[in-house]
């Protein structure tokens, strides 16, 4: 009697771990359609991810681009501009309004001013 209560428990113990195995295959094959909409998901955010760093690289792109106009702007503005010299300037305003009376003491005030 003592084998049969041990063969009955061996069997006991057969059956519970195959059912064990059973429910963790289920659970598993449950899963399934969770795993493969979290890998989507994960697709989905790799593609976006890519994306973003791709926008990214053409705004450094665009800012660099914008910093070198920018000194090549701001080189410009600190170039002296020339000019004419004070009886010239009354000349050039004396042929463009000729009843104009301006004197070159006026026009190298003006120049001064500038």
């Amino acid at each position: 009697m003592d084998l049969e209560k041990q063969n009955l428990a061996d069997e006991l113990a057969l059956t519970r771990a195959e059912l064990e195995k059973v429910r963790s295959q289920s659970t598993t094959t449950a899963q399934l359609p969770e795993r493969e909409k979290l890998n989507q998901e994960c697709d989905q955010l790799l593609a976006v991810s890519e994306k973003l760093g791709s926008e990214n690289q053409e705004l450094l792109k665009k800012l660099q681009d914008t910093r070198a106009e920018l000194k090549e702007v701001r080189s410009h503005q600190s170039e002296p501009t020339e000019l004419p010299e004070p009886g010239e300037l009354l000349n050039q305003f004396r042929k463009k309004l000729p009843k104009s009376k301006i004197s070159l003491r006026e026009v190298e005030m003006l120049l001064e001013l500038l």
